[in-house]
């Protein structure tokens, strides 16, 4: 189970804005584990044992235990669910295995155990999440091979802005801007990105 991927992306970059760390707890994290390791690595944003990746990102990563997260009256749900789409597609592209903790996918939300094994909520689900999440993981089988054997390369990682490149025989770039302003950025490799407020791109 691949929490120091969970730290990597939710706490440093998408709750701190700080990209350069998170880069750094990544490409530790690949230079720590044979190759074979890393691909079967679960890489997850939630679990029993941590606050809901929902939750937790609007929150300021809060993981203590006994914390209700009370009908969306305590943290900004909108916020938290814009913060996990962009963990999810970051999720998804990434070398590892993509572990969903039920009902994050729905919209679920709680702090720490207990609160984060609530029951799923049928019947309540949040349908634009849950499109979300189906589009991505129809994403990541249509690229399956660049994505379970691809290259992983670090392209730009500063502040709110972190992009990385996954290649086998072509290449992906996926761009991140976590923040609430329009970040422009030129890559080594010359091309010119403009991401949006709170966006990702896919290239």
């Amino acid at each position: 189970t691949n929490y120091r991927f969970r730290s990597a992306v939710l706490k440093s970059f998408l709750i701190r804005g700080d990209a350069e760390e998170a880069q750094h707890i990544l490409k530790n994290l690949l230079q720590s584990y044979p190759q074979e390791s890393i691909g079967a690595a679960m890489n997850l944003l939630s679990s029993h044992d941590t606050s809901r990746a929902l939750f937790y990102l609007d929150s300021g990563g809060n993981e203590t235990q006994g914390v209700t997260a009370k009908n969306k009256e305590n943290f900004d749900y909108e916020r938290g669910k814009k913060l996990l789409k962009l963990a999810l597609v970051f999720q998804m592209g990434f070398v590892g295995i993509p572990t969903i903790y039920y009902g994050d996918e729905a919209g679920l939300f709680g702090a720490s155990t207990p609160d984060n094994r609530r029951t799923f909520p049928w019947g309540h689900e949040d349908h634009d999440l849950l499109t979300f999440y189906k589009d991505m993981i129809q994403w990541r089988k249509a690229n399956q091979k660049i994505l379970t054997q691809g290259e992983v390369k670090f392209l730009y990682a500063k502040k709110n802005v972190f992009v990385f490149k996954r290649s086998l025989n072509r290449s992906l770039i996926l761009a991140f801007n976590r923040g609430s302003r329009v970040e422009k950025l030129q890559l080594p490799d010359g091309t010119s990105l403009e991401l949006a407020p709170m966006s990702y791109q896919i290239r």
